[in-house]
């Protein structure tokens, strides 16, 4: 017995300094975020393994754990793009370009104030 107690509190003490908790479950239909591909997908099944899933994405049907899923909502479709009229441009607000921090002062090396070119 007292063995067991001294396994659950080393169990306990490792998973508050490791942060470790239970994931939920997911079911057949949820959507969720594969970060290794950067895509989403939906869980078509549970696989053979523990706390893994077939998952479904554009790529084709994977099997990916469950610490390796993010529940997300389903993606919102696209909003209609409005036409523009022919010869027109699009307004652009700022700058496209990433903007470069300020350049410090340079002055050459007093030792060259001698050079020549």
């Amino acid at each position: 017995m007292k063995d067991d107690e001294l396994k659950a509190s080393q169990k306990a003490n490792y998973d508050t300094h490791h942060g470790a908790r239970t994931l939920t479950d997911l079911q057949e239909g949820d959507h969720v975020w594969i970060p290794d591909l950067l895509e989403q997908g939906t869980v078509a099944s549970p696989a053979a393994t523990p706390r893994s899933y077939h998952v479904e994405t554009p790529r084709g049907t994977l099997r990916r754990n469950r610490r390796h899923l993010v529940p997300t909502t389903p993606a919102a479709p696209d909003p209609p793009r409005m036409a523009l009229n022919e010869g027109a441009t699009p307004s652009v607000q700022g700058s496209l370009s990433p903007q470069k921090p300020p350049a410090r002062a340079r002055r050459p090396p007093a030792f060259m104030k001698d050079y020549v070119t």
